[in-house]
């Protein structure tokens, strides 16, 4: 299977509450950051990647991370999630902040 690009849009195919779960999270912003954001929940997509989402406490926005600290973005009306850049990544979940 290959590997999704920036952009490309892949079909959730569960996704849970689950037990939180920061390691993503941690090895991304590091630990000084991560008491800034609430875990979410986690979605599986194709090829059993799961995607972590978290919410920034103050902005309200979303940050969506793999475990190999590949960047999400979730579109909740098809129900897909699109890798983005790191960068796009951080200014979403920091946006006006």
């Amino acid at each position: 299977m290959k590997e999704p690009v920036d952009g490309e849009k892949i079909t959730i195919f569960d996704c849970e509450l689950g037990d939180p779960n920061y390691d993503a999270l941690e090895k991304f912003i590091g630990a000084d950051r991560v008491e800034d954001f609430a875990y979410v929940n986690r979605f599986e997509i194709k090829g059993n990647t799961v995607i972590y989402r978290y919410k920034h406490k103050n902005t309200r926005r979303y940050l969506c991370l793999d475990m190999d600290g590949n960047t999400w973005r979730y579109n909740g009306i098809y129900l897909k999630m699109e890798k983005i850049s790191r960068d796009e990544a951080i200014m979403e979940a920091y946006e006006n902040y």
